[in-house]
């Protein structure tokens, strides 16, 4: 292969994929550079060299646990947010050979899951599983020192054209099954979703300050209680329905749905699933 100066020594192949020979003290490693390509080998190389010690890392299964929680101290998860990615990450972690630290992570290992999850889900259910996983190696590199490169960033992805959308429901059913809601709780959930497009945990979560109904507006803003998928505080425009209804509901404390129900252990401080199914069954 064609000499790179400075970073080029060392390097070298075996069947199609390039490696790195390097002695640090006084102790020979060998490190598959897991590519055929010459510059990106040289690239990774370089990056081995560059940061050859690194801090020393439990198995993966508690640096994923350690990664969380560093995500939730940072705000950047949601408590929704912290089971999936967790349960994500323990799925992958699972996949590996027992014990294996972050360091010691390829490209082949993470290709391997991925191709395992599209072969039981959807492309873009397995692209959510590559991509939280590229997250850990992220701060797995830049914040703990405990791996050098990140696998993810190679895996090899399957195109995905997504889905058609589909009209579920006509205006006129929407506001059917507003009318005939048994109660009021119920009419504010699906007011929330037909009307706002809110998520489960924050219509669960929503606070009166949110709904300015003079103004015709609602502005999704952070809680003690509810942070936003990807930070997505934003500001919605009410329609006239709704802001007809808030007029009669009014504006309870501290929350608008169920407001006597404080957050406890269960991921949502309260769970409507049960009666909004058991409303839409009795519906048709």
């Amino acid at each position: 292969m064609k000499k790179h100066p400075r970073f080029a020594r060392g390097i070298y192949r075996r069947g199609n994929v390039y490696w790195l020979a390097l002695q640090k003290n006084g102790t020979r490693h060998f490190i598959t550079l897991e590519t055929s390509d010459e510059a990106e080998a040289v690239k990774r190389a370089r990056a081995i060299r560059e940061n050859f010690t690194l801090t020393e890392s439990a198995p993966l299964v508690a640096e994923v646990q350690r990664f969380i929680a560093y995500k939730v101290r940072q705000q950047e998860y949601t408590r929704s947010s912290e089971v999936t990615k967790r349960n994500k990450l323990l799925l992958f972690a699972a996949s590996l050979p027992p014990g294996i630290a972050a360091a010691s992570v390829t490209t082949r290992h993470v290709q391997r899951f991925y191709d395992e999850t599209i072969a039981r889900a959807s492309p873009s259910t397995a692209l959510g599983y590559v991509m939280t996983v590229r997250a850990f190696f992220r701060w797995a590199i830049e914040v703990v020192g405990i791996a050098r490169t990140n696998p993810a960033k190679s895996v090899r992805l399957v195109r995905s054209f997504g889905r058609a959308r589909k009209d579920f429901c006509t205006f006129e059913l929407r506001d059917r099954l507003i009318a005939d809601a048994p109660n009021e709780d119920l009419r504010f959930i699906l007011f929330c979703g037909f009307h706002a497009g809110l998520r489960f945990q924050e219509i669960v979560e929503a606070r009166a300050f949110w709904f300015d109904v003079n103004a015709g507006l609602l502005h999704l803003r952070k809680t003690p209680t509810m942070n936003f998928k990807d930070r997505e505080e934003r500001t919605i425009p009410l329609t006239l329905a709704f802001r007809a209804f808030l007029n009669d509901y009014g504006m309870p404390h501290p929350f608008m749905l169920k407001p006597k129900v404080s957050p406890g252990r269960s991921l949502y401080r309260y769970d409507f699933r049960l009666p909004f199914t058991t409303y839409m069954k009795g519906q048709g």
